[in-house]
């Protein structure tokens, strides 16, 4: 179906909408999310030597509700061997699943009508993951104050535990902010393919916290703010498209073209200047400036050999790039470079920039 003729549907469409196909995605998810945790956390598992398989009484089951108590067995079995590092470990496995999961469903979103604003976006992603089981979910949204505030009831990882509520809410932080981080991306890029005036206001997702609550309640704050390079968003989401498509290479290609504008864009460099990606990198470190420099590295490698044809890479394996790209990128919106420290970066090009005679 074309874009410009989908139609929009607002806030208070979107449990129409999702029963156009709702059952489907929901059951997707809701298998997906189960699966996806047995198998990280399993693997995770086995790999200790004090643990054997046989002690996880792992059983195959068709019925998804039917494996949550296999998922508690190996979430305390998993507590018990990462200790104090259980929250850190279950937030980044949420973040993986967010990140997966928006890119499926804007995939399953094709020929269905496209939220108008934040609100329909929101109040469909409410819905959809209410109907997959994962627990009833609300929202407040401040776009004055740049505030998101989404309360979570019942979730399916508290069921069965007594006086645990909150056991867990890692794994929701993580989950939350992926998944609505990367879902803003693809919904403005979808937006701007449109005859639809383009929103008033482009929000990323920044920091998420969470507010204790004495019941079964969790309740997550987001923090928002007005995306600073755009350019950088429209290559991540185009890869995102190519990947969905099945064009690798060209998943591959805009990804690198995002991770390269996310390090000109702050100098404010465009594409049209020619810079060696490693040695800008290095200048910024040698500034003393905080990024994953090992994951930018690695990433930007990767990508080039898929380009080049020197790595193959299936789908799956492309999207797990993808979600490493997405986090280092996310480290720029942060970035609080200093004008000193920007005028010195830029004073430094002969060691970085390609100048052709």
């Amino acid at each position: 179906m074309d874009m410009n003729t989908r139609g929009f549907f607002e806030a208070a469409e979107a449990d129409r909408v999702l029963g156009l196909r709702g059952k489907r995605l929901a059951d997707h998810l809701s298998g997906e999310i189960v699966r996806i945790i047995q198998k990280d956390l399993l693997n995770f598992l086995l790999a200790e030597p004090l643990i054997h398989e046989d002690s996880l009484t792992i059983k195959e089951s068709p019925h998804v509700m039917l494996r949550i108590e296999t998922i508690h067995t190996i979430l305390d079995k998993f507590r018990e061997v990462v200790g104090e590092s259980y929250s850190d470990v279950l937030r980044i496995i949420g973040e993986d699943i967010g990140f997966s999961f928006s890119l499926d469903l804007f995939g399953m979103l094709q020929e269905m009508p496209v939220p108008i604003d934040y609100e329909a976006l929101l109040s469909f992603w409410c819905w959809f993951d209410s109907s997959a089981s994962m627990g009833k979910y609300s929202y407040t949204l401040d776009e004055e104050r740049k505030q998101l505030t989404i309360s979570l009831n019942n979730s399916f990882l508290i069921l069965g535990y007594k006086n645990k509520a909150h056991r867990h809410c890692s794994f929701f932080k993580g989950y939350i902010q992926s998944f609505l981080r990367t879902s803003f991306s693809q919904w403005l890029s979808w937006i701007e393919l449109t005859r639809f005036q383009n929103p008033e206001k482009y929000f990323t997702v920044m920091d998420i916290h969470e507010k204790p609550t004495k019941n079964d309640e969790c309740i997550f704050i987001l923090e928002l703010q007005e995306e600073n390079y755009p350019k950088i968003r429209k290559a991540l989401t185009q890869s995102m498209g190519s990947v969905r498509t099945g064009d690798l290479r060209e998943a591959a290609q805009k990804a690198r073209i995002a991770l390269e504008r996310a390090v000109k864009q702050p100098l404010g460099y465009e594409d049209d200047f020619s810079l060696s990606y490693g040695k800008l990198l290095r200048a910024y470190k040698n500034e003393g400036i905080k990024l994953s420099f090992k994951d930018w590295v690695k990433a930007y490698d990767t990508l080039s050999d898929v380009m080049h044809g020197d790595k193959s890479m299936d789908r799956n394996t492309l999207r797990s790039v993808l979600f490493q790209i997405s986090k280092v990128i996310a480290e720029i919106s942060k970035l609080k470079l200093s004008e000193e420290k920007r005028k010195r970066l830029i004073e430094a090009k002969k060691e970085y920039g390609i100048f052709r005679k």
